[in-house]
């Protein structure tokens, strides 16, 4: 009875229930800021600064990494703290990542190449 019970046990400690993992999406666009959005141009202008300064500048001043697609829409992005988002300050980007209560959580940060 013991060994029926003990692998009973750890049968049902090992077979632990099937969990669909979420689908990766991708969103392309603009690494912009929380406070300045699609638009740069009047805080950079006053403060005669480029569009990438002010992004550091406004997330010294506590705003959060945003993507700015293409319909100029902002999108929220959960995971501040994700490789790239410094390095791709004001830049073409692709994320790939999930959606989640309303901000994309990133998984990847990539560049989108220049095009002559």
């Amino acid at each position: 009875m013991k060994r029926v019970f003990g692998l009973l046990l750890l049968t049902w400690t090992t077979a632990a229930p099937y969990q669909e993992q979420p689908a990766q999406q991708v969103w392309t666009g603009k690494l912009s800021d929380s406070m300045c959005g699609a638009s740069h141009q009047t805080r950079a202008a006053a403060a005669n600064m480029s569009e990438r300064e002010c992004i550091f500048e406004c997330i010294k001043a506590l705003a959060k990494y945003v993507l700015v697609d293409e319909q100029q829409q902002v999108i929220p992005i959960a995971t501040q703290d994700s490789a790239g988002l410094p390095l791709y300050a004001g830049r073409a980007v692709k994320i790939t990542g999930e959606w989640k209560n309303g901000a994309i959580v990133a998984a990847k940060v990539e560049a989108i190449p220049l095009t002559k």
